[in-house]
Formats: C-alpha cells, structure tokens, sequence
C-alpha cells in the first residue's frame, strides 16, 4: 500500500509519476493506492488526476485506488473561491471515468475540514452542501495543525457539534441504514 499526503498531492503529479516509475522499475506492486484531493475545481487538479490514474492503471493494473475526495467547507466559498458548482463538476468527472476505467474511484464518505474559525451552523451547512453536490455523507475533520497557537474554540467546537449530532438523525432518512452499514 502506498499513500500520499499533503495539503494536495496533485499539485505534485510528476513527483508522484516518478515514484510510481520507480515502484515499477524495482517490481514492487502496491496492492492499494492512495491520495486525497479536493479536485482543485479552480486549477483542474482533478483532470491532473487522471493524468495519474492512466499511469497507475498502465503499470499497477490489479490496484485498488483510494482516492478521497475532500470538500473544505462551507465557509470556503468566499475564503477559497471554491465553489459548489465547480466541486460538482470535479466529482462528475470523477464519475465519468469510473466508467472509462471500469473501477470504482468514487469515495462513500467526502471528506471535510474542520477550519480554524467556526461558523454558526457550519456542520449543518456543510452537510447540506455535500449532500447536494456528491450524494454522499460527510465526514469531518480536525486539521493537523491544531497546537497552543490554535485559535480554534473547543467551545463552539463543542457546541456547533452537539447542534449537528442533534439535527443529523431529524435530517437524514437513512440514518438508521447508516448506523447497520458501518
């Protein structure tokens, strides 16, 4: 299994290509291959991807891929200049070339980041726009920079949470299927 990290990996494709040549050359087969991505909507990451995908499944055709697809949130919209159409198109395409490659490379869950600075009924919101845009859930997380500079509020961390855990079962029709499935 091999898996990249980041901020965003594809902004790195060569890099990423040349590990695989090197995987290759010294006949080491990663059974599972994983990257997330947002699918950078505003620079075309996600067609950087496939660029990525073509060379794996021309090398490595018995691999799993694990690509999951994250979604910064709500706020973002404004922050990031990301916004829900341009996700929604990242994950049409996704979709699209499921088919082309006869694989699934559509994650169940999207990822979500938790940001520094919590807005009122942010849980909320951003399900919502998951939902919308990929039909899928979300799951949410906590950045990795979190330290004693961190002006995250575990207050209305705690707070924003408890609302969401309180409308989530109010909201969602197939929560009880959820909680069997997983």
């Amino acid at each position: 299994t091999i898996s990249f990290f980041g901020g965003e990996p594809l902004l790195k494709t060569n890099t990423m290509i040349n590990i695989f040549k090197y995987l290759k050359e010294n006949n080491l087969e990663p059974d599972i291959i994983g990257f997330p991505t947002s699918g950078g909507p505003n620079l075309n990451l996600i067609d950087s991807g496939f660029k990525v995908l073509d060379y794996i499944f021309k090398c490595f055709p018995k691999a799993s891929i694990n690509m999951s697809l994250s979604y910064d949130g709500h706020i973002n919209k404004d922050t990031r200049n990301i916004s829900s159409e341009k996700v929604k198109e990242s994950f049409q395409k996704l979709y699209s070339k499921e088919k082309y490659y006869n694989k699934k490379l559509s994650p169940d869950l999207i990822m979500n980041l938790i940001p520094q600075i919590i807005e009122e009924d942010y849980f909320i919101l951003c399900h919502k726009d998951i939902k919308n845009i990929t039909n899928k859930l979300p799951t949410f997380r906590i950045p990795h920079i979190l330290n004693f500079d961190s002006n995250l509020d575990s207050k209305i961390l705690s707070k924003e949470l408890k609302k969401y855990l309180e409308w989530l079962p109010k909201n969602l029709d197939e929560f009880p299927k959820l909680l069997t499935d997983y």
